[in-house]
């Protein structure tokens, strides 16, 4: 915990900003890539599943 506390304290209001930044970019891709990748995945699930007699 004081490694944090210790890094945190060597940021400045603008490397904080650039890194919230920097994690918001990469959440929004992530969201992105799920949004463009989930559903046909979705879909090759439920082909699979279905290919199985229950």
């Amino acid at each position: 915990m004081s490694t944090i506390r210790r890094w945190r304290k060597g940021l400045d209001g603008q490397g904080l900003l650039e890194y919230s930044l920097v994690l918001l970019l990469i959440a929004a891709a992530v969201f992105a890539t799920v949004s463009l990748v989930g559903p046909p995945l979705i879909g090759f699930y439920e082909r699979a599943v279905s290919a199985f007699p229950a």
